[in-house]
C-alpha cells in the first residue's frame, strides 16, 4: 500500500510539473504539513523575506503608436531578496509589516522586436495580516532595466516602444500570501508593469504589460505574523504635522526628439511645496515649480514656426499625495501650466518622485514628469525641509 502511495504522489507531481506550475504549487499548497496555530508569537525586529515567482502576461496597446505590439504574450522570472519589518513600533506605527528589498527580474516578450528584458528594482510590500494564514499585500518597485532590442531605423524600425538600452522599470503588484509551512508562503496576485527612457531618447512610448504572478516566498523565522494589540502610538502623533520642501533640480542632456526636430540640452528648475503630514503614511500637498528648457532645434523643419512655439521657462502648480515609510517618500502630483507652454504639450501634467531623507531638513532623489503616457524627463532634485 505505501508503495501504491508513493507512485501516484509522484505521478501527479511530476505531471504538474510537465503540464503547469499552478498545479504543482497547488499540490504543494493541498498536500497534508503542520503549522499549529500560534498561540503566541514571540516579538522579532525583523526577519529575512526572500521569493522566487513565474508571471505570464499581455503586452498593453496603450496608444496607436505601439500598435504592432498587440497580441505579444510575456514570460517572467522574479527573485526577491530582501527583510521583513515585524515589530510591534513598526505595526503599530503603519498597521503593516513591510518587506523591502531587491527584485531581480527577466522578461521574455514573443515578438522578436521587442527583445528580452533584465531589471533590478528596489521593491516595497506592505502586508497586512486577514487571519492567521492569509495575508493581503501590496508591492511597488522602481529601478532600472536593459532591454535587447531597442528602436532601430534600419534594422528595428517596428519597435515604437523603446529606443534605448537603459530604461527605468516600474511595477505596481496586488495579491494575496497564504501559510504552507513555518517558513513558507504561498504568494499568487497580478502586477502593472512598465518600462521606458523617461523621454531621453524617442520614440519611448514606453512597454506596459499585465501579468499574474505566482511563486513561493520564504521567512526567516515565522510566515504567520505576529499579532500586537493596539496601544497608545505615540509616533503616529508626533507625525501630523506641516512643513514647506523647497529645492532645485537638474536634468542632463537628452537624445533626439522627432516632434521637436531637435533635443534638450538640459532643464533646471526651482521648486517648493506646503505639505500637511495626516498620519504616519499619508501626506498631502500644494506645488509650485518654474524650470528652464535648454533646447537645440534643428534647422530643416518649420523653423521658424516650430521656434516660435517654444517655451524656455515653464511653470506650474500642482495638488499632490505623498505615501511614507521611514526615510522614503514616493510622491505623485497633478499639475497645470500657468505660463505658455508648447501647442504640442497638454495643459496639464503629472509628476512621480521618489526622495530619501538624509536629515530632518535635507532629502535627495529622483523625479518623472509626463504628459498622459507620454514621459516628458526624468530629473535629480535636492530638497530642503522647513
Amino acid at each position: 500500500m505505501i508503495t501504491i502511495k508513493k507512485v501516484k504522489v509522484r505521478y501527479i507531481f511530476n505531471y504538474a510539473i510537465k503540464n503547469n506550475c499552478l498545479l504543482a504549487l497547488l499540490f504543494i499548497l493541498l498536500a497534508p504539513h503542520n503549522t499549529a496555530a500560534q498561540t503566541e508569537t514571540q516579538e522579532t525586529n525583523s526577519q529575512a523575506a526572500t521569493g522566487i515567482f513565474v508571471s505570464r502576461g499581455q503586452v498593453i496597446v496603450h496608444t496607436p503608436s505601439v500598435a504592432d505590439v498587440k497580441g505579444t504574450n510575456t514570460f517572467s522570472f522574479l527573485v526577491d531578496v530582501g527583510r521583513q519589518l515585524t515589530s510591534r513600533k513598526i505595526f503599530n506605527a503603519f498597521k503593516v509589516f513591510p518587506v523591502q528589498g531587491l527584485e531581480l527580474s527577466y522578461n521574455n516578450f514573443d515578438k522578436k522586436f521587442l527583445g528580452q528584458a533584465f531589471a533590478a528594482s528596489y521593491f516595497l510590500q506592505p502586508v497586512f495580516p486577514l487571519t492567521n494564514r492569509l495575508q493581503f499585500q501590496m508591492k511597488a518597485t522602481a529601478g532600472l532595466l536593459y532591454a535587447t532590442n531597442p528602436f532601430d531605423s534600419v534594422q528595428n524600425f517596428a519597435n515604437k516602444s523603446y529606443s534605448s538600452h537603459i530604461n527605468f522599470h516600474l511595477t505596481l503588484s496586488a495579491g494575496f500570501n497564504y501559510v504552507i509551512s513555518r517558513h513558507l508562503l504561498l504568494e499568487a496576485g497580478v502586477s502593472l508593469r512598465h518600462f521606458s527612457n523617461a523621454g531621453y531618447k524617442h520614440p519611448n512610448a514606453g512597454v506596459n504589460f499585465i501579468t499574474g504572478n505566482i511563486g513561493i516566498a520564504y521567512r526567516g523565522v515565522d510566515a504567520r505574523l505576529p499579532h500586537y494589540t493596539k496601544g497608545t502610538n505615540e509616533v503616529e502623533a508626533a507625525g501630523k504635522r506641516t512643513y514647506i520642501d523647497a529645492g532645485v533640480f537638474f536634468v542632463p542632456r537628452e537624445g533626439y526628439y522627432i516632434t521637436w526636430d531637435g533635443n534638450r540640452r538640459y532643464a533646471a528648475g526651482l521648486f517648493a511645496s506646503l505639505t500637511r503630514r495626516v498620519g504616519m503614511i499619508h501626506a498631502f500637498s500644494i506645488n509650485a515649480e518654474s524650470y528652464y528648457n535648454s533646447l537645440n532645434i534643428y534647422t530643416h523643419i518649420n523653423t521658424k514656426k516650430f521656434k516660435n512655439n517654444v517655451s524656455s521657462v515653464l511653470a506650474g502648480i500642482a495638488v499632490g499625495h505623498d505615501f511614507i515609510l521611514g526615510n522614503l517618500t514616493f510622491g505623485q502630483q497633478f499639475g497645470v501650466y500657468v505660463t505658455k507652454r508648447p501647442t504640442y504639450y497638454p495643459g496639464f501634467y503629472q509628476r512621480y518622485s521618489l526622495l530619501y531623507k538624509l536629515s530632518s531638513h535635507m532629502l535627495v532623489g529622483v523625479s518623472c514628469k509626463a504628459h498622459g503616457n507620454q514621459a516628458d524627463f526624468a530629473d535629480m532634485r535636492i530638497v530642503t525641509r522647513f
